[in-house]
């Protein structure tokens, strides 16, 4: 709430939310300045810090804000830089899931929506489980069972499904947390998510 009601605040933003190695990130820094700031060019650092602290980005940019003219305010949002960057970062060895015999603990990403015959799919998949493997399922759609509702979780794969019933995320709804796990290693876990 305090930055919300402070006069001086920089608004960041990155679309889209996930990024992939190869794919462009578009970044924004906006400053909203409800007369805090006096006319004259402010030199600001735009940085992208990844996984243990190292700069992957950096930009340096000036911030001029213009003195009041002919009794007309300035703006209250001055974009200050707009970008496309490349991702880059450590590439993940994947392979098609196989639903014959485990050799080891694996970690399964499992996608947004059910094979067309997702029966035999989600038994190898619980079978994987109950062996010792991680699921990360990347979308709640994933489980849905035929043409049911949208808390429909026919193919999640416990004894007692329940519903799936989203919570948004507006104003004090929701905490994100990110568990300590090997598959995130490199990444911050282990609490609240920024």
């Amino acid at each position: 709430m305090f930055e919300g009601f402070a006069p001086l605040r920089w608004c960041l933003f990155a679309e889209p939310v996930n990024v992939y190695r190869g794919t462009k990130v578009r970044l924004e820094a906006v400053l909203a300045d409800e007369d805090a700031l006096p006319p004259g060019d402010y030199p600001a650092l735009v940085q992208v810090i990844g996984p243990d602290n190292l700069r992957v980005f950096e930009r340096k940019v000036t911030v001029t804000i213009p003195a009041h003219k002919d009794g007309t305010e300035p703006p209250l949002a001055f974009p200050v830089f707009t970008e496309e960057v490349p991702i880059d970062g450590p590439a993940i060895k994947t392979r098609p899931f196989m639903a014959g015999e485990q050799k080891a603990r694996e970690v399964l990403l499992v996608g947004a929506r059910p094979p067309a015959d997702a029966r035999p799919a989600f038994v190898a998949l619980a079978q994987h489980i109950a062996q010792g493997s991680t699921a990360v399922f990347l979308s709640p759609e994933v489980f849905k069972k035929g043409d049911g509702n949208a808390g429909n979780v026919g193919w999640l794969p416990l004894a007692n499904k329940g519903a799936l019933t989203p919570i948004r995320g507006w104003l004090y709804l929701k905490d994100e947390w990110a568990k300590r796990h090997p598959i995130f290693e490199g990444l911050p876990s282990g609490g609240l998510m920024d």
